[in-house]
């Protein structure tokens, strides 16, 4: 007796699973066609198994592949970190617990910014924020002070993090001439609801009716910790 083949159509199933990331992905203007295709021909190629690890496989490996965004020279970029995954990220590249991590970024808080790099460089050396890929936000009101303008508190609300109602950090680094700036691709957005194409943040509901919009937003290889050049800055609940 012939053995029945069951035909999987992973576009089909991605449409049906997430149709809103499908939109998007048709709706990108960051990216190009050829790199549609591409991911059409990696769902063509689903047999059967997790879904979403397998176009999260895909995501991983066509990262940073939007065009590349010029910036104002010394331009200082804005980035928020939930607080939790900082302290972890620096305990770890410091080597010490998480506990006394937490003693050393009391300090830096507390300190002056033309001091804070020097201090930092001797704690963790030029370690990268994070393994992979950064996200930023750029302030179009004032390139040189990401929080120029801006009401800090409301930042995880308005670049519309998944760490949103969490405690986070907030600083200001300038990407070395090495790494390039980029507009994110729904393959950067990922799988996250919060993201939409177009260059800008997606504000959480309280702040998209305070700001209507979001930040220019960024995407870019990792700086180290010691080019952080502003006043470290720590947002409570």
């Amino acid at each position: 007796m012939a053995k029945l083949t069951i035909s999987v159509d992973g576009v089909d199933m991605l449409k049906r699973a997430y149709p809103d990331f499908w939109e998007k992905v048709q709706n990108d203007p960051a990216l190009k066609k050829g790199m549609r295709k591409k991911f059409v021909r990696h769902l063509s190629r689903y047999k059967r198994g997790d879904l979403k690890r397998y176009v999260e496989a895909f995501f991983r490996a066509n990262k940073l592949k939007g065009p590349a965004i010029a910036l104002e020279s010394d331009e200082v970029l804005g980035c928020v970190r939930a607080k939790r995954n900082f302290i972890t990220r620096l305990a770890a590249c410091a080597g010490v617990s998480k506990r006394k991590m937490q003693r050393t970024l009391d300090h830096w808080v507390s300190m002056d910014p033309a001091l804070i790099q020097e201090e930092i460089e001797g704690v963790v050396g030029e370690a990268p924020i994070h393994s992979f890929m950064m996200w930023s936000y750029r302030n179009d009101m004032d390139t040189f002070d990401p929080f120029n303008g801006i009401i800090v508190h409301d930042l995880p609300c308005r670049l519309g993090l998944s760490s949103f109602g969490l405690e986070h950090y907030a600083f200001g680094h300038m990407l070395p001439v090495n790494k390039k700036a980029r507009q994110p691709t729904a393959f950067d957005g990922g799988l996250c609801p919060q993201w939409m194409p177009g260059g800008l943040t997606r504000p959480h509901d309280p702040c998209k009716a305070k700001y209507g919009k979001g930040l220019p937003e960024v995407v870019h290889r990792p700086t180290t910790f010691n080019k952080i050049c502003t006043k470290l800055m720590e947002i409570t609940r």
